[in-house]
């Protein structure tokens, strides 16, 4: 699972459109456009832009770097999500 499918996951999970989380991100109009271009794999978030991605979802930063090729992995990532309060 690449950077921008566990932005989309963790997007998703938190209940945030791409337009929300872009907003929270001080994107202006062109929030949803920049946050669907990471999650699509069209562009990739900087390690500063990735931290605050993180931060502005309430998780740890290591979650999008973490390696996973199995589905016990994928539940690990969920796990950690819950860890952290949702951000609505």
């Amino acid at each position: 699972m690449d950077t921008g499918s566990r932005i989309k996951l963790v997007r998703e999970h938190r209940g945030l459109t791409q337009q929300k989380l872009g907003e929270m991100l001080g994107y202006g109009k062109s929030s949803a456009n920049r946050i669907a271009q990471y999650e699509m794999g069209y562009r990739s978030p900087k390690a500063n832009r990735l931290k605050e991605i993180a931060k502005a979802m309430n998780i740890r930063e290591e979650i999008f770097l973490m390696p996973d090729e199995t589905p016990i992995d994928l539940l690990r990532i969920l796990s950690l999500i819950h860890i952290s309060e949702p951000t609505r």
